[in-house]
């Protein structure tokens, strides 16, 4: 009788994801080559890793509806099941009359799409209009930003998202950014400005995702002082934008 001791079924598994995460990563240069291009193969593939477990945390674990998933986690942030940027979202995740899980990634990925039509004036690729404006942008203009002129630079920089989200949910960004500011130590108005802008174009949670390294670089780096993080991290932001306009074609 044959006998698989418990190493070599893990071997299996790994070996199942290996080949899942492989075929995930194709399917997203192939649909999504903006993105993938620009965020790198070695942090999309810590990303789809992450999104089996974040997907099986809703009951989705089904390869198919994984996918569909770990899709909208490419374009709204792997935390955009807690981001209030998308309460849309959490809706649909949460409803108990879908109990079964194809219905509700189906449901979740026909609403992000429509959703994403909505917000990107046809610009598939996501940040493309909001990089425009970035690269151009000095860090000095966020010195004494107040909230209302850190409110008013969103609005200008991806007006159809701002509008999107209503007040509610622009406040709610720039209440996202001073929890961030605080893991991080960073107390001026010129730090709340860059991570309001980093929280509202990658998502709620931006500092921990996989597929933002730079960003988590900068922030736990114990070789730079909290008092020049903020400038660092717009910088390297501007970096991330400036491979957007690479790879995407601008809209007029």
């Amino acid at each position: 009788m044959l006998t698989i001791r418990p190493e070599q079924m893990e071997e299996f598994r790994r070996n199942a994801l290996d080949r899942y995460v492989e075929r995930t990563l194709e399917q997203f240069h192939q649909y999504f080559p903006g993105p993938s291009n620009v965020i790198g193969d070695g942090p999309l593939r810590q990303m789809i890793r992450l999104g089996v477990d974040r997907a099986a945390q809703h009951r989705i674990e089904g390869e198919c509806n994984v996918v569909l998933y770990t899709t909208v986690m490419l374009l709204c942030g792997s935390f955009f099941d807690e981001d209030p940027q998308y309460p849309w979202a959490r809706e649909i995740l949460k409803q108990e009359h879908l109990v079964d899980e194809g219905q509700r990634a189906e449901r979740l990925y026909d609403d992000f799409m429509a959703y994403w039509e909505r917000v990107s004036s046809g610009d598939r690729s996501g940040l493309v209009r909001y990089a425009m404006h970035a690269c151009k942008q000095p860090v000095a203009q966020f010195d004494e930003a107040s909230s209302q002129q850190i409110i008013d630079h969103l609005r200008y920089a991806w007006s159809q998202k701002a509008a999107e989200l209503g007040d509610a949910g622009v406040y709610a960004v720039l209440r996202e950014a001073e929890h961030c500011a605080g893991r991080y130590r960073m107390f001026t108005r010129r730090d709340h400005a860059v991570l309001s802008c980093l929280v509202f174009a990658l998502g709620n949670g931006f500092d921990r995702d996989p597929m933002y390294p730079w960003a988590t670089e900068v922030l736990t780096s114990a070789h730079i002082a909290p008092a020049d993080r903020g400038a660092q991290l717009y910088e390297a932001g501007k970096a991330y934008a400036r491979r957007w306009l690479e790879f995407a074609r601008p809209v007029d």
